[in-house]
């Protein structure tokens, strides 16, 4: 049996069966008509706010905020805005002493590396109050590059060990540590 019914208590339609709308339609509000789901091609699902799109999923996964276009084939995720762009990770500090906020990174099989900022109230056995932690969990040196107008360059490096080179391109030329009092 398929079938259509009123329900008065969540003042909404339900159906018993699949519901599908035509290719150039969308889903929307009666009274808000600039703001709806649509789907502006195949395997592609937009979602629009005072008539323009804000959110995109494209037909890849890849979540597009603020724009219909990414910058790289390996993005999974990119915000835009013509002005600025900022991505906010709040933690709501119901974690006590340890309540922070954090980035974790992961390659298939790999430990996680991470990326945290401790509250107020962070343990002093990380850094304490409001101190950032970066968390590398794997034998290998952490890297800082910038663009030199030709390409990246390495410009710092941390070895496992705790050695810092500054201008070294390998580990092995790294021969002393370092100590600043």
């Amino acid at each position: 049996d398929k079938t259509w019914q009123w329900l008065d208590a969540t003042d909404s339609w339900t159906s018993s069966e699949h519901i599908r709308i035509p290719d150039d339609k969308v889903f929307g509000f009666a009274s808000d008509t600039n703001t709806f789901i649509s789907r502006p091609a195949a395997d592609t699902i937009a979602f629009f706010h005072g008539g323009s799109e804000k959110v995109r999923i494209d037909s890849s996964g890849r979540l597009l905020v603020g724009t219909t276009t990414y910058s790289h084939s390996q993005d999974n995720l990119t915000v835009y805005d013509a002005s600025n762009s900022i991505i906010s990770i709040k933690s709501g500090g119901g974690g006590g002493a340890n309540a922070y906020a954090q980035i974790a990174f992961k390659v298939a099989s790999e430990a996680t590396s991470w990326i945290w900022k401790g509250g107020a109230s962070q343990s002093a056995t990380y850094g304490g109050a409001h101190a950032w932690n970066f968390s590398h969990n794997s034998n290998a040196p952490i890297l800082f590059h910038t663009n030199n107008g030709s390409g990246l360059s390495e410009k710092l490096r941390i070895t496992p060990d705790g050695k810092i080179g500054i201008g070294h391109h390998s580990g092995s030329q790294i021969t002393h540590e370092l100590t600043i009092r």
